[in-house]
């Protein structure tokens, strides 16, 4: 939390799934605004059986978590129409939201949608806020297509409250560039893609934004900082793809000099992730 308090964040996305109720106090005291949602992800399931999961899992995350005053949002998906957009999930969509509506009629309800879904798509009139989640300058197109973006959607849809619930790119803490570009991973251009991302937009109406990836990026500064410390750090994270596999990074201080070693290795996808505290 201090990490995330340092980088001058106030609001902090629980993506995609439940989350450990002490990190909901420490939102609480933190007064971060917090958006908790369901793990409804990438691939819808039409079935009666999947649509009664989401419903379960949505209503045990409303009940459960309903007196963290940190919470103002309920996600009920993410990224769902990547199989693409029908009818039964539209449905599916407008039960989860009605549900949320039951349960708690003081806060409101959320989704975070591809880049790809259309402007006028239907599943930007679900939920209270709608917010997307957008790449321009890493996975496609130029950082400075941000911006633009923001004032056509707002033009086209200016009743909408719009938010950005995922945005960035990667940077390794030890990769530099004089000349950083897009896709070097260095911490330059990292730095160049956050400060141009959305200052452009001519119509500053957000409501709010939220860095994709922050707690990898912590994971590294915490390693670092114990390295400096003269202690030896392991950070693991899980890859996705066709294999299971976990990225390995040991930072040792040896005398006055630190050595960083990376190396990827097999593993099953119960593979533990060791937490840097």
């Amino acid at each position: 939390m201090k990490l995330i308090q340092e980088v001058g964040a106030n609001t902090i996305r629980l993506a995609h799934y439940q989350h450990d109720a002490y990190f909901y106090d420490l939102c609480d005291e933190a007064g971060m605004v917090v958006w908790a949602e369901i793990p409804f992800i990438s691939m819808f399931l039409n079935t009666p059986g999947a649509r009664e999961n989401t419903l379960q899992q949505m209503r045990e995350l409303v009940v459960q978590n309903y007196n963290h005053p940190s919470i103002c949002f309920w996600g009920i998906s993410n990224e769902i129409s990547i199989g693409g957009e029908s009818e039964e999930l539209l449905s599916n969509l407008h039960a989860l939201n009605d549900l949320v509506h039951e349960l708690d009629q003081t806060r409101l309800t959320t989704m975070a949608n591809l880049s790809m879904v259309e402007n006028d798509s239907p599943l930007n009139h679900i939920t209270d806020v709608i917010s997307y989640n957008h790449y321009f300058g890493w996975y496609l197109g130029k950082v400075e297509d941000n911006a633009p973006w923001l004032d056509t959607f707002h033009a086209e849809n200016p009743e909408i409250c719009l938010g950005i619930s995922e945005y960035g790119c990667e940077g390794i803490t030890t990769l530099h560039s004089a000349s950083p570009k897009v896709r070097d991973y260095s911490e330059e251009y990292q730095a160049y893609y956050h400060e141009k991302c959305w200052k452009p937009s001519r119509s500053g109406l957000i409501c709010g934004a939220r860095m994709f990836g922050i707690c990898l990026i912590s994971r590294a500064i915490c390693a670092m900082r114990a390295a400096c410390r003269g202690a030896t750090t392991r950070a693991s994270s899980r890859l996705t793809g066709k294999r299971a596999r976990i990225l390995s990074i040991s930072i040792r201080r040896i005398g006055r000099k630190r050595r960083l070693s990376t190396s990827v290795r097999a593993g099953s996808k119960s593979g533990r992730r060791k937490r840097c505290r």
